[in-house]
């Protein structure tokens, strides 16, 4: 699913200020300006991708519309907002971020890092430290140069570990968010598994969930389905097929978060029960290795399934990433905690008695609770 990024999205751009109006990010930027002066840092840079928007798209509200952007934080003083887009897409920005001071250089390379420059000459001084994080996702090794660059006159502070420490505790809105758009994702497998129960093939199936994500306001869709025989693809990929059975698993996005939901649909009978998940989730809880809820797991499942997971993997926290931590993988040193996000899934796709299925839950002190 990381690696399934769209030429172009077809979706609903923008987020839904019901549940995620601008005080909340205007909160958000407050507890990491608190963060800020803890670390001695005077200004911090956030730089996003169309790929991840990550910490960029916490900070702002909105997904990168180009390879790159990058929010100005100084501890003092308003945000800018950079994008390397033409100055007739500021309007379209300026509707689906909050942040009123917008620079749109209209270019790539050093004419973008000369408008950050400028956000950050007004409100610090040229020794000053400025925080820099997402620049290892959102930059190429040209864009890294560049920025460093034009930072030179700055002492630049790595920042990313701080700010999604902070992240990682998802505030009350954030889980209203996470679960509007599960409910969509789960609506939208619904949807594929019920034109497939009435007779579709599969590729027919697939493409009704993707319709269903996309018309209930999706912003990016990413499908596996069953490509061929014993495998999962992607929908542009995708063969037609007459089984007895179907699997899909729908990723979506919607306002920057994701959330993901699975099934197994099947004509006749019932589909093979998915022990493995209902193991692991009896096993989450704070304080425990992220390997320990992993093998609970493995041990559910034979050889052949063991292999086929591990391919697919088992699952990890889910946010403003489609996989955060912790990991939930066998050779994972993550820790679980409460509060976390935890996507769990359990993917293994056979000729028949296939597995395909997906929990979203949250963790609290002695077990966890879905989402």
């Amino acid at each position: 699913m990381i690696t399934m990024e769209p030429t172009l999205r077809t979706g609903l751009a923008g987020r839904d200020r019901q549940i995620l109006p601008d005080d909340e990010f205007e909160a958000r930027v407050r507890n990491v300006r608190a963060l800020m002066t803890t670390r001695g840092v005077d200004a911090l840079i956030v730089t996003g991708s169309a790929a991840c928007g990550g910490a960029f798209t916490y900070l702002t509200g909105a997904v990168p519309w180009t390879s790159w952007a990058a929010v100005v934080v100084p501890r003092d003083g308003e945000p800018v907002l950079v994008s390397a887009v033409g100055p007739r897409e500021k309007a379209v920005i300026a509707a689906q971020n909050w942040i009123r001071d917008i620079r749109t250089p209209g270019a790539h390379g050093e004419g973008v890092f000369s408008a950050v420059l400028e956000g950050l000459a007004a409100t610090v001084a040229k020794d000053a430290r400025i925080g820099v994080a997402g620049a290892d996702e959102a930059l190429d090794s040209d864009g890294m140069a560049l920025m460093r660059a034009a930072l030179a006159p700055f002492f630049l502070v790595e920042f990313d570990a701080p700010l999604q420490e902070l992240m990682r505790v998802k505030r009350p809105r954030e889980l209203q968010a996470l679960g509007s758009t599960l409910r969509l994702a789960e609506r939208a497998v619904a949807a594929g598994a019920s034109v497939f129960s009435g007779g579709a093939d599969t590729a027919r199936a697939a493409r009704a969930a993707d319709a269903a994500a996309r018309g209930g306001g999706a912003h990016d869709v990413r499908i596996l389905a069953d490509l061929l025989p014993g495998a999962l693809g992607p929908l542009d990929r995708m063969a037609t097929s007459a089984r007895r059975e179907f699997s899909l698993y729908c990723a979506v996005e919607t306002s920057g978060y994701w959330a993901n939901a699975a099934v197994t649909a099947v004509r006749t009978g019932y589909p093979r029960e998915n022990t493995a998940i209902a193991a692991m989730r009896d096993r989450l809880r704070d304080g425990i290795p992220a390997a320990a809820v992993a093998e609970a797991g493995l041990r559910m499942l034979d050889a052949e399934d063991r292999h086929k997971v591990l391919l697919y993997g088992l699952g990890a926290g889910i946010g403003l990433r489609p996989q955060e931590v912790p990991i939930i993988a066998p050779d994972s040193k993550d820790m679980v905690r409460a509060g976390d996000v935890i996507c769990l899934r359990v993917i293994s796709p056979r000729d028949d008695d296939s597995l395909c299925g997906a929990l979203t839950v949250r963790v609290h002190d002695s077990g966890c609770e879905p989402l």
